[in-house]
């Protein structure tokens, strides 16, 4: 392909970010419909970006959490104050869609996002960004301290608001006004443990976490044609990190009340894509009832 082989020369020149932004910018994604994976964070998304990628598709993939102008204008800010006006790679690549989309009419766009129940996500994110975040909760030896840690979660969780909520509202605020499409418009398939969407050239399909073991194969398959399974690679996993001793513990010793649980497991996101059953096992586990 020309971009391959007009960047071949110039890859020990240019940056990583900025090859894949010129690759992007010269794809021709009429031919080659793009796989994005585009999620909130912590929902298994690495696992299933690098089980696609190892896959050998003919499809471009990428990696986002933002494609609305919105949701990618406040991440800029949000990251170039933070890095001192450096602009992280995966924005980059975010813009660069943004603009794809914005211009490229016809093409047949294929997007794959997830879910994660709302407590166990929010235990992993507070774990991903802990010593950078929360410094305070790292303790002389670099541990995470795992009393400290727990009360901090139970204050966030008791704090809950639906409306402000960074799970419950990420696919209104992302995915609707990225593509125009509100997944609470269409059933969750609770049986299959995934939906696929189909409207005019946006495909959606839209895996849950806790059951992608089981539903990855089938789904795959269906959504992208496949003929032969793509192999699962399980990657970024919290319990293979450096704090995986203090999350474990974390994980099995943390109480959330029965009601701050019921108010959590009552959201519109939640009863979506999860059904009554699944529900009261959740509260169950994190309340220790």
């Amino acid at each position: 392909m020309i971009s391959d082989i007009l960047l071949k020369p110039l890859r020990k020149l240019l940056s990583p970010a900025l090859v894949e932004s010129l690759k992007i910018n010269w794809k021709n994604f009429r031919d080659t419909p793009p796989i994005v994976i585009y999620q909130m964070g912590k929902v298994g998304s690495t696992t299933v970006c690098e089980s696609l990628k190892n896959a050998d598709l003919p499809n471009p993939v990428y990696h986002v959490h933002f494609l609305s102008h919105d949701g990618i204008k406040n991440a800029e800010e949000y990251f170039l104050g933070l890095q001192k006006g450096i602009s992280p790679p995966h924005i980059k690549r975010s813009k660069m869609l943004r603009k794809k989309i914005d211009k490229k009419k016809g093409v047949q766009w294929k997007i794959i996002t997830l879910v994660r129940e709302p407590i166990g996500r929010e235990i992993s994110d507070f774990f991903q960004v802990v010593d950078r975040y929360y410094p305070d909760l790292i303790d002389e030896n670099g541990d995470v301290n795992k009393s400290s840690a727990i009360e901090f979660l139970q204050e966030r969780l008791a704090n809950y608001d639906e409306s402000t909520n960074y799970t419950s509202t990420w696919f209104d605020k992302e995915l609707k006004q990225a593509f125009n499409i509100d997944v609470y418009a269409y059933p969750f398939n609770h049986e299959d443990s995934f939906t696929i969407i189909r409207k005019e050239n946006i495909n959606v399909l839209i895996l849950r976490l806790e059951d992608l073991h089981s539903s990855f194969n089938n789904a795959l398959s269906q959504f992208l044609d496949l003929e032969a399974p793509v192999r699962m690679v399980t990657s970024n996993v919290g319990r293979d990190k450096s704090y995986s001793e203090a999350y474990r513990y974390v994980l099995k010793n943390i109480a959330v009340p029965e009601s701050v649980c019921a108010k959590i497991y009552s959201s519109k996101y939640t009863k979506h894509f999860y059904d009554e059953n699944s529900i009261n096992e959740f509260i169950h586990k994190w309340s220790k009832v």
